[in-house]
């Protein structure tokens, strides 16, 4: 029998997704899918997937009170209880502290349904580490075997924006003006806030080497400005697409300036020296002169090891999961049916 789950989410589409790695091994493990961006209103799956900043919108209370809130939280788990739907939770952020006690019990509610959390790495926290599955994310390598790579550019910082950036990542901004190193240039991609696009051109009318391309990029332009670029530089790391930056180029063989934490040193190790080079935040210019001095002075002798991360492992862990989980869903419904 196959495994059904529902996913909190638009199917995978053109442009990378983190739904791509899980759903990748689904013919090969006999899952059925179902995605559905807003309320989840049918409940004849076996398991509920959700990143844990979404609840929500599979929850589909909307902008209420945290009392009203509650009482939607109590009534949607006590339906996945019913029909013994199976929760589990990515969590690629950490979850702000429920504030008020309507807004507590609603969080514990959740999670005691919750039979697993995924984390893409060891140092993300849960409310439960013995129901945590680290699963890491894929690498890109395979996908864009055959892809044109544009030429290095030297002193080009790429820094692949989103519309969610925080007030210290747009400092970035007037940062490569007073850096010591000739000739490094900051280029901007991806969709941005009217605000970063005005800060840009203030910018550039200061006379700050500063380049843009502000549009939701195809796989294959974003791949050619990887590949421009001498280092890609990521001024935060709070959501699955600043992951994807990172992963995609080490899948691309091109170094990154990363924040120092915990999460990013244990890349480091993992993929091998030369490729993750991290500095406090906000970046400063002389973070940013060491760490072109250091890619320039001591480049990686191999590529970054990503074994661990490749698409068919990945899938397979998911498959895995759910199949697990989905299992104690129907010895539950077995002992229910003999009593």
């Amino acid at each position: 029998m196959p495994v059904r789950v529902h996913e909190v989410g638009r199917p995978p589409g053109a442009f990378l997704d983190y739904f791509d790695q899980v759903i990748s091994r689904a013919e090969t493990h006999s899952l059925e899918f179902r995605f559905v961006e807003g309320r989840m209103r049918r409940f004849d799956v076996d398991v509920l997937h959700v990143c844990a900043h979404l609840f929500d919108r599979a929850l589909g209370a909307g902008r209420v009170s945290y009392a009203t809130r509650r009482e939607a939280v109590s009534l949607f788990i006590s339906q996945l209880t019913e029909r013994r739907i199976r929760l589990v939770q990515t969590v690629m952020q950490p979850l702000p502290p429920a504030e008020g006690e309507d807004a507590q019990r609603a969080r514990q509610e959740i999670d005691s349904a919750t039979s697993a959390w995924v984390v893409f790495d060891e140092s993300t926290t849960t409310p439960d580490p013995d129901r945590t599955v680290v699963i890491p994310l894929a690498h890109y390598r395979e996908r864009f075997l055959g892809y044109p790579r544009g030429t290095t550019v030297q002193g080009r910082l790429l820094w692949s924006v989103t519309p969610q950036l925080s007030a210290e990542a747009k400092r970035l901004l007037g940062v490569t003006k007073v850096a010591k190193t000739p000739g490094l240039a900051l280029r901007m991609v991806g969709l941005a806030t009217s605000d970063l696009i005005s800060k840009a051109q203030v910018a550039r009318q200061s006379g700050e080497a500063v380049s843009s391309r502000f549009a939701r990029l195809s796989d294959a332009a974003l791949v050619e400005e990887m590949g421009e670029a001498e280092l890609v530089v990521q001024p935060r790391l709070a959501s699955f697409e600043d992951w994807q930056t990172v992963l995609l180029a080490l899948s691309l063989d091109r170094p990154v300036l990363v924040p120092d934490i915990e999460a990013m040193r244990r890349l480091a190790e993992e993929v091998g020296p030369g490729w993750v080079h991290h500095a406090d935040t906000p970046f400063t210019a002389a973070a940013l002169d060491a760490a072109v001095a250091t890619v320039r002075e001591n480049p990686p002798r191999r590529p970054p090891r990503l074994e661990r991360r490749a698409p068919q492992v990945v899938g397979d862990a998911y498959a895995q999961l759910f199949r697990d989980v989905a299992r104690v869903r129907s010895r539950k419904k077995t002992v229910a049916a003999a009593c």
